[in-house]
């Protein structure tokens, strides 16, 4: 699963759960702080373990995180990770094939 349909599935989940929460609804507000910071460690921490040197990362500076930092650096690892892939796909079939 990508980041982008974990992080649609996950905010599906979180947004039906979180509705039923009759709690404040400001930013200011500590319960919506606190809601919104665990929602966003459990999704940091439900991502494949691939992206675990991200996930410590992120974690490591979990007072300032924000759904939004941690969705746009997993997202960029993500690319990060396929281009890797990518240019290695691409050696291996240029190894192959040299004379």
């Amino acid at each position: 699963m990508s980041i982008d349909d974990y992080y649609s599935a996950y905010d599906r989940l979180m947004g039906s759960l979180t509705s039923m929460v009759n709690e404040c609804t400001a930013a200011d507000c500590p319960a919506h702080k606190f809601i919104e910071r665990f929602l966003t460690y459990r999704f940091v921490m439900g991502v494949k373990p691939e992206f675990d040197s991200i996930r410590t990362r992120l974690l490591h500076n979990s007072s300032t995180l924000t759904m939004d930092q941690a969705l746009a650096e997993l997202l960029a690892e993500e690319t990060r990770l396929q281009s890797l892939s990518s240019l290695s796909t691409v050696f291996f079939i240029h190894c192959d094939n040299a004379p």
